[in-house]
C-alpha cells in the first residue's frame, strides 16, 4: 500500500514540474492541470499525515484559483 502511495506521489511530483513550466509561460492548459494536480497532492499529503505539505499545497491551490484570469 505504501509503495503504491509513494509511486503516486512521485508521478504527481514529476507532473507538477511539467505543469509548473506551463504556468511559468502562462499556458492556458497548465492552469487547469495545476488545479487538479495540486488538489490531488493536497489530498495525498493529508492522507499521509503530512499536514505541513497539505497546507502548502492548499496555499498554492488558493493562489492559482485567484490568478485564473491570467491563464485565459
Amino acid at each position: 500500500m505504501f509503495v503504491l502511495l509513494g509511486l503516486l506521489v512521485l508521478v504527481l511530483s514529476v507532473a507538477q514540474v511539467i505543469v509548473s513550466i506551463g504556468l511559468w509561460t502562462l499556458q492556458s492548459w497548465a492552469w487547469a492541470w495545476a488545479v487538479v494536480l495540486y488538489g490531488l497532492s493536497a489530498l495525498l499529503r493529508f492522507l499521509q499525515s503530512d499536514l505541513f505539505g497539505a497546507a502548502f499545497s492548499f496555499v498554492i491551490l488558493g493562489y492559482l484559483v485567484s490568478k485564473e484570469a491570467y491563464y485565459r
